[in-house]
């Protein structure tokens, strides 16, 4: 569409035994599993089930979710400061760091251990 930019973001990585749509609506989001993955699907209300559900330990769940998960809001907040302060910081190190009239040092000036361990692999 024009007009619009696509940006995928690493929000969190899923470990053995995590629960997923508990809490989180996962509208407007992808989940990418990296290796073989085996999921128990059970539907919400037979967790929220009283012989399921004692001490209401799913209800604390979710609300423990609800707090780490950060809403789409938050993250497109947070991915408009990350690439504002990103184009701050290069444009701030372009117009300050410039090379001085007066300095005469070539790359041959750098020693040859420095040269080795900064160059690309091959």
């Amino acid at each position: 569409t024009p007009g619009y930019e696509s940006h995928f973001i690493d929000v969190g990585t899923l470990s053995f035994g995590a629960i997923i749509g508990l809490a989180d609506t996962i509208r407007d989001r992808v989940v990418l599993a990296r290796t073989t993955v085996q999921c128990l699907v059970l539907p919400r209300s037979f967790l929220l089930e009283k012989n399921q559900n004692p001490g209401n330990i799913w209800g604390r769940r979710v609300f423990y979710l609800n707090s780490i998960i950060p809403s789409r809001d938050e993250l497109f907040t947070h991915f408009l400061q990350s690439r504002n302060w990103k184009k701050f910081k290069t444009d701030f190190i372009r117009k300050s760091v410039r090379p001085s009239p007066r300095s005469h040092a070539y790359i041959d000036d750098v020693p040859i251990i420095c040269k080795i361990v900064e160059s690309p692999k091959d």
